[in-house]
């Protein structure tokens, strides 16, 4: 790359491994075999990082944010974790400011595209860097390197930005040019991987040098402007027809962003006397995909609204009150989708309501709304979602429309709101999405626990259609927050001989809690986590967690357990009650999982293989007594009453002749051996979670089943 002023002799950089021996620790060399992470990539995106800086106080705050990041072991087997325990490689990586340089480039690269447009990005860049072509890293290496280095950078505040940018200066372009989409689809098309590079590479030159430059884009007008601004340090604004539309202030050089059309004229470049000029535009029509945003989980709804300024407090507050409404007739089973089932507990189980509130309140709306709305019923979701509407809400959004103005339209004269040049853009149709988008959030994340503060959520899924999987929650949320989920799903998820209990990929793992922890559900009816990091074993990854099926479904017949008769007078409150039954979780790696196997007994040899998947399936359709009292209440034992006091073990089905004690299972506290005694079961036993033991012992009495589950 003879000539080029901002080039490096890249081949002497990268075979002087001299000046990276720090990439030759014990640790970085385990992460990079355990990750499958090729060296050769690494090395040149560290020696990309020598070219360019980074804004000091951002590039200073990378490692102690990695090094902070921790994980979840699970209490059945330390070899299996989930969190941020294969970090070693991107620690290693930030002793230097070359590789703290590289982590933050390949984050932002990464933000808002699939990794493979990433990889075709860097490898475009490190080409214009001075990488010669039979030298250069394959676009694969670089793809897998980018998937696991990125989710390590992915939350330091670039994606915010991005989503700041793209929000702020869409609601400036919806009220400036209504009829015209050209210049939101400048804001957010992909754009060519050599384009972008292009770009990027006069960016880092100019913020080197602390010049200015003016550059009219007809693509990523938004990632552009956060990448100069955010992770380069330069005074940045984004104009539309020469007004500013987004700014921030920098250090590093100046840049301006001009979205509008007439800014080519020679008039213009006049204006922008003393800067050098470029024109960043696209290849061909292929590359009109967008940047696709992530939201943190609490602003996306207003981020979304927001961007539309035909959408104003009262209809805002109308949208919620339909998806509420949605939401509460989904659990009731009175909305259906010809596209997806809610498949989780009910009331008459688990305390779902609760669940809802808790959810709605993560999403940034009134928890109240749960209790000021009536459910909407018999209702058919695909036919016209913005029949949820209150009248007042839909007539005022129809007549903002002005495409629909008072007019009785139907769902299916609505126009498409997406980025292309020749659509006219249809707050009608906008608002219908943002409402079938957040219900299928809602509803699908009623079922797991997860930290609000940490979760992003994808654009492009909150604004999807009708394009779901009908029975599985694992996938569906996958959607909601993976960057690779479409080709994740596609590819992985033919695996008929397991029963998939988790899946791992970008920043999350979401599966099963009772693989992890005793506290394996909640109240409200919760049996998964939706947790922060990638799920290992030894440091090595897998992108789903599955269990083998059990070939018997016998459930066990020897009672070992030691029993304890209640004398009549003595008082019992719930509790746990040791024993010597142990639960066992084998791990082992196969090509494309992580694969488990459940067990409990007396010892490994004595042990009966459980699937978890059927466990839950029993809970979650077993009738849950409810009573006025506290369950925490202590219960007096009557003359009359024949109880017997047993701990966590298996359970006695058969059947004998004569009065059978009730027996009380004292397992207060320890979920997940509630979970399995639960299963362990023959026909209706109750578990005392909502219900006192008084009330709980009566049923029993009521009952042929005779065994009361001490539950909470």
């Amino acid at each position: 790359m003879a000539g080029n002023a901002v080039g490096f002799t890249f081949q002497a950089e990268v075979s002087n491994t001299g000046s990276l021996l720090h990439l030759l620790t014990g640790r970085a060399l385990k992460a990079l075999s355990d990750g499958g992470v090729d060296f050769y990539s690494v090395v040149a995106a560290v020696t990309l990082g020598k070219s360019f800086n980074v804004r000091s106080a951002l590039g200073n705050t990378v490692r102690s944010h990695i090094m902070s990041r921790g994980g979840i072991q699970s209490v059945l087997s330390k070899a299996l974790s989930i969190g941020w325990g294969h970090s070693g490689l991107a620690i290693e990586m930030t002793q230097t400011q070359a590789g703290t340089n590289a982590l933050l480039l390949i984050g932002a690269f990464a933000t808002g595209s699939t990794h493979f447009q990433a990889a075709e990005c860097l490898s475009n860049l490190l080409s214009l860097r001075g990488c010669e072509a039979d030298k250069l890293p394959n676009v694969d290496v670089l793809k897998h390197m980018i998937g696991y280095l990125a989710p390590f950078v992915h939350d330091l505040g670039f994606s915010k930005v991005l989503e700041h940018v793209t929000t702020t200066a869409m609601r400036a372009i919806n009220m400036k040019r209504r009829c015209d989409t050209k210049a939101n689809v400048y804001l957010t098309r992909q754009g060519d991987a050599s384009d972008t590079a292009g770009a990027i590479n006069q960016l880092m030159l100019t913020s080197q040098r602390k010049e200015s430059h003016y550059m009219v884009t007809r693509m990523r007008g938004a990632w552009f402007s956060a990448f100069a601004a955010h992770i380069l340090g330069m005074s940045v604004e984004l104009r539309l027809d020469d007004a500013v539309i987004w700014a921030a202030a920098g250090s590093n050089g100046e840049v301006i962003f001009e979205l509008g059309e007439h800014q080519i004229s020679e008039s213009s470049v006049q204006i922008a006397s003393g800067q050098s000029i470029t024109l960043v535009d696209v290849s061909g029509p292929e590359e009109d995909r967008p940047i696709i945003l992530d939201h943190l989980v609490g602003d996306a709804f207003t981020s979304l609204i927001s961007r539309e300024p035909k959408i104003d407090a009262a209809s805002k507050e109308g949208i919620c009150r339909a998806i509420c409404r949605l939401s509460l007739g989904f659990l009731a089973g009175k909305v259906k989708s010809r596209c997806f089932d809610y498949r989780g507990s009910s009331d008459n189980v688990f305390r779902v309501h609760e669940a809802l509130r808790e959810n709605l309140e993560a999403f940034g709306f009134e928890g109240t709304l749960v209790d000021s709305v009536t459910p909407c019923e018999d209702f058919q979701l695909e036919d016209d979602c913005l029949s949820a509407l209150d009248d007042k809400t839909l007539s005022a959004l129809k007549a903002s429309c002005g495409l629909h103005g008072y007019t009785t339209s139907t769902r299916h004269e609505y126009v498409e709101y997406v980025h292309l040049d020749q659509r006219i853009r249809c707050v009608c149709g906008y608002v219908e999405r943002i409402i079938s988008g957040f219900l299928f959030a809602i509803v699908n994340l009623i079922q797991c626990r997860f930290d609000a503060s940490k979760l992003r959520l994808r654009e492009d899924t909150l604004l999807r259609k009708n394009d779901y999987y009908r029975n599985d929650v694992l996938k569906n949320v996958m959607l909601l927050i993976s960057e690779d989920a479409d080709q994740l799903l596609d590819r992985e998820f033919h695996f008929d001989d397991y029963l998939i209990i988790g899946v791992s990929s970008g920043s999350y793992t979401i599966c099963l809690t009772s693989i992890l922890r005793n506290d394996c559900f909640d109240n409200e009816g919760r049996f998964l986590s939706l947790l922060s990091g990638r799920a290992s074993v030894g440091g090595t990854q897998r992108s789903l967690i599955a269990e083998k099926p059990v070939d018997d479904d016998s459930r066990p017949s020897t009672q070992i357990c030691v029993s304890t008769s209640l004398a009549p007078g003595s008082a019992v409150e719930p509790h746990y009650r040791p024993s010597n039954t142990n639960i066992y979780m084998d791990v082992s790696l196969i090509e494309k999982a992580i694969l488990l196997q459940l067990s409990f007994g007396p010892n490994r040899f004595l042990a009966t293989r459980i699937n978890l998947s059927d466990c839950i399936e029993n809970i979650l359709y077993q009738n849950m007594l409810h009573c006025p009292h506290d369950p925490r209440d202590r219960f007096q034992v009557g003359q009359n009453q024949n109880l017997v006091l047993v701990g966590f073990g298996p359970i006695d089905n058969e059947n004998r002749q004569g009065q059978q004690p009730i027996r009380l299972v004292a397992l207060h506290g320890n979920k997940l051996e509630q979970l399995l005694t639960l299963w362990s079961i023959s026909g209706d036993p109750i578990h005392q979670l909502f219900a006192c033991l008084k009330c709980c012992v009566a049923a029993a009495e009521r009952t042929a089943c005779k065994y009361v589950v001490m539950g909470g």
